[in-house]
């Protein structure tokens, strides 16, 4: 599995997009850059409007693309390799396909596992936390999805389990992201809490997959 870094004016919209749809986010809690949008009457519904706000947001914040995704690429690549084998050895199996990170201006980030891609926030503190946080979404989508699909849990519990378990960040990659945790989202949280105690006796996803399938079929 290898990371392509990008950036494409014409994704805002699709990650924009991607965002307000999101079910982990209240529809009153809009991101910042959002707000502004609304403010300046931007239509959100209208690709070139919102295509023409980023190009002044580019020229507003002086945003070099370019250098950008240097930045990022070489905080990646020390900590890749060790990152790549942890996740590889959590879910007992390895990604065979590539995936392109896409920078933005949106904090709200989101990810398409069918077109294998994820947004990274451009000016985020710790943009290998997001980095993680995306491919471990990839790596449940790759190899737990089927688990679920398999004991027939609905669609909407798997996606609960998907977010749940990016407490491993914090108790697994500690090291490698400079003691930044993931906080998860609220909708999730006393899911996040059962796993959390039951992940030193599973010791893989597969493994605490299983427990989760228990609780949901309770």
């Amino acid at each position: 599995m290898k990371l392509l870094f990008l950036y494409d004016i014409e994704k805002e919209f699709v990650n924009l997009w991607n965002g307000l749809r999101s079910r982990n986010h209240p529809k009153d809690e809009l991101p910042s850059i959002i707000q502004e949008m609304l403010q300046k009457g931007v239509n959100l519904e209208d690709k070139e409007e919102v295509k023409n706000f980023f190009k002044n947001k580019i020229q507003e914040l002086k945003f070099n693309p370019d250098l950008a995704i240097q930045k990022i690429k070489q905080k990646w690549d020390l900590i890749q390799k060790e990152a790549i084998n942890r996740l590889d050895k959590l879910f007992e199996g390895k990604l065979l396909f590539d995936i392109t990170a896409y920078l933005s201006l949106n904090e709200r980030c989101s990810y398409n596992y069918k077109e294998k891609y994820f947004f990274i926030y451009a000016y985020a503190k710790n943009t290998n936390l997001i980095i993680l946080h995306e491919l471990l979404h990839f790596y449940t989508l790759t190899f737990i999805a089927p688990i679920f699909k398999e004991n027939k849990i609905p669609k909407e519990k798997f996606y609960d389990f998907n977010e749940a378990i990016t407490f491993i960040l914090n108790t697994n990659f500690s090291d490698l992201l400079e003691g930044d945790k993931n906080l998860g989202y609220e909708k999730q949280k006393q899911l996040r809490s059962l796993l959390k105690k039951q992940w030193p006796s599973c010791k893989t996803i597969k493994n605490l997959s299983h427990y989760a399938i228990k609780i949901f079929n309770i």
